[in-house]
């Protein structure tokens, strides 16, 4: 027997299993109509109009889903296609990076040992941020304060992740020192070996991604620059590389400022025998796997994957010769199949570097 609308039961957002996420008040469920005082009505009989948030909040006739594989199928009482659970969260926290550096420090002193390099912390809190995308503003933003001591605590500072990270950046940093002090020089010798032009480095010391111009990097700005470099496709990776192209401040990348840093990519390119196509030819290529000649952030950050290809033509001639030669994006994609996990650039480079599948790899090779 049949159930009618008026009889259905209305399911709480959170026993509903959506197969992905939308704007929380989107109106554009394809079975709504608007009435003539624009409030939105399902099909279903017993649907009311009035406030949507409310309506949201009550719950989702779940017996109009034919197919909960595929959401063209799906019909709301409140004529909204999916439900952000987070969206009905509380008001988020602001907290200072003076208190995350606090939280770490009690943190610290439970879990490592107390001979652990001083640089591990600032490591770890600069790593931290970095995933919070908090390093433009001195505060993160949590749902709860006591969230960040418990990442760090419980989860942090033990888990894998974290330690890797901290571990990869902190070896990184000891080769690009000289006694502990990351200065331009120590800089150019160690990157310019490695296709990291040279202009990539003078911008490093102008003050677009440090609080002022300087001559000699701290710990935290040493590893922003690591992180930004092996992560290429996170989003505060593209925000600190857009520092450093938007020369002029424009809000998009102008193409003379583009064409210096690729100069240099050429220069290091003919020096080991590669002969690069011509400035013109890849920034057309590049417009149109963008959609647009104007590379604004919000451009390149659409796209994490195809920005990290883009963004290597500029900041390092190594990759982007491997990406036009090996077409590295199927690369990556097949050895995240072999992986069993879809991975970004940086968790790619930690388990190349600790996971002990790449050492049972090598070994069966």
């Amino acid at each position: 027997m049949s159930t009618t609308p008026m009889n259905r039961k209305l399911l709480s957002i959170q026993e509903v299993a959506f197969p992905f996420k939308f704007s929380p008040l989107a109106t554009s469920s394809p079975i709504a109509k608007k009435t003539a005082n624009n409030s939105f009505l399902s099909t279903s009989s017993g649907s009311e109009g009035g406030n949507l948030t409310e309506i949201a909040i009550k719950g989702v006739d779940e017996s109009l889903i034919a197919d909960k594989s595929d959401c063209s199928l799906l019909s709301f009482q409140t004529a909204i296609e999916y439900v952000d659970g987070n969206a009905f969260m509380p008001t988020k926290f602001r907290l200072p990076h003076d208190s995350v550096r606090a939280a770490l420090e009690i943190c610290a002193q439970k879990t490592w040992p107390s001979n652990t390099p001083s640089a591990y912390k600032e490591i770890a809190l600069q790593r931290y941020l970095w995933d919070a995308r908090s390093i433009w503003r001195p505060y993160t933003m949590v749902q709860e304060p006591g969230t960040v001591i418990q990442f760090l605590c419980k989860d942090g500072l033990t888990k894998s992740y974290i330690n890797n990270s901290i571990g990869f950046t902190y070896y990184k940093l000891i080769d690009i020192s000289v006694n502990d002090v990351f200065d331009k020089q120590n800089m150019f010798d160690y990157f310019i070996e490695r296709g990291i032009p040279s202009t990539i480095i003078d911008r490093l010391f102008e003050g677009v991604v440090t609080k002022g111009k300087k001559e000699i990097l701290n710990v935290a700005e040493a590893s922003h620059f690591i992180f930004a470099l092996y992560g290429m496709d996170e989003y505060q990776s593209i925000e600190y590389w857009f520092r450093i192209f938007d020369v002029e401040g424009l809000g998009y990348l102008d193409q003379k400022h583009l064409e210096i840093h690729y100069n240099e990519v050429v220069k290091f390119l003919r020096k080991i025998g590669i002969e690069a196509l011509k400035f013109d030819q890849v920034f057309d290529m590049f417009s149109e796997i963008l959609g647009t000649r104007k590379w604004t952030l919000k451009i390149l950050k659409k796209s994490p994957t195809i920005t990290v290809r883009v963004l290597s033509a500029f900041t390092n001639a190594l990759k982007f010769y491997d990406f036009e030669t090996n077409e590295r994006m199927n690369t990556e994609r097949e050895d995240d199949e072999m992986f069993g996990e879809h991975r970004n650039c940086w968790r790619r480079e930690l388990d190349h570097a600790y996971d002990s599948f790449y050492d049972q790899e090598d070994i069966s090779q």
